[in-house]
């Protein structure tokens, strides 16, 4: 090791993303990333399958379209201190590669059991103007382009975004209504692929992801399968 990289290993000592414990590599430490992992293989209440496995898909996602939903784990808003909380509120303020390429590497594993290579494109849900002045990038992007270069898929830009209302401080109705009045295609798209791999960090009513479907199919789209990191389940009647 240099002395120029010993002295950067002083001063910037890798920490876990999520407890902040001291480590000589990677995003999380050994205990997190075993927490993170038990949580993946939780049961899904409706289909039984692990996380990680689980396709279930929200009803709006249905009504959209969607067949599968893939995602990584539970998310409840409401348990903060969990290890997946953590992570999800990192990945929202900061970007950090390693945390980025843990992830990716893991939704990848989900997703490409799903895919016939060649076959699909990916995109995602942006995320606001005001937030990526506030933090300088969009999340959802980053997981999308990973996802992208690790199975060797094209990665497309195709909604716009206006407004800067936050989805998380709403209700379910108005999840909806303010999805309707948010995204739009970007001017000029017109899809080569006809199926489309759609990314959002988080998944909660779905009307998020059910705006996306809706606007691909719109142009001819003929499938489109939602890839989050976590969805927030809902008791459906």
């Amino acid at each position: 090791m240099s002395l120029l990289s010993r002295i950067l290993s002083l001063l910037f000592v890798p920490k876990c993303v999520s407890c902040g414990e001291r480590m000589d590599e990677g995003a999380l430490c050994i205990k997190c990333k075993f927490l993170l992992k038990e949580v993946m293989e939780e049961p899904c209440p409706n289909c039984f399958h692990a996380y990680r496995c689980c396709t279930c898909a929200t009803s709006a996602l249905k009504t959209a379209g969607a067949r599968r939903h893939i995602k990584l784990f539970p998310y409840v808003p409401s348990k903060t201190e969990n290890v997946e909380n953590r992570i999800i509120y990192t990945l929202k303020k900061h970007n950090y590669i390693d945390l980025y390429r843990f992830l990716t590497d893991e939704l990848s594993l989900s997703v490409a059991p799903h895919l016939k290579k060649g076959d699909y494109a990916i995109t995602y849900m942006p995320r606001s103007a005001s937030a990526i002045s506030e933090y300088g990038f969009d999340q959802s992007k980053l997981l999308a382009k990973g996802i992208a270069k690790k199975l060797d898929l094209p990665f497309v830009v195709a909604f716009s975004r206006k407004g800067n209302k936050k989805q998380k401080s709403l209700n379910r109705a108005e999840r909806k209504q303010n999805a309707e009045e948010t995204y739009s295609l970007k001017k000029g798209f017109s899809p080569e692929c006809k199926r489309f791999l759609l990314v959002d960090d988080i998944c909660t009513s779905g009307s998020t992801l059910a705006k996306g479907i809706e606007l691909l199919k719109s142009k001819g789209v003929k499938t489109v399968m939602p890839v989050s990191l976590g969805s927030t389940a809902y008791q459906e009647k």
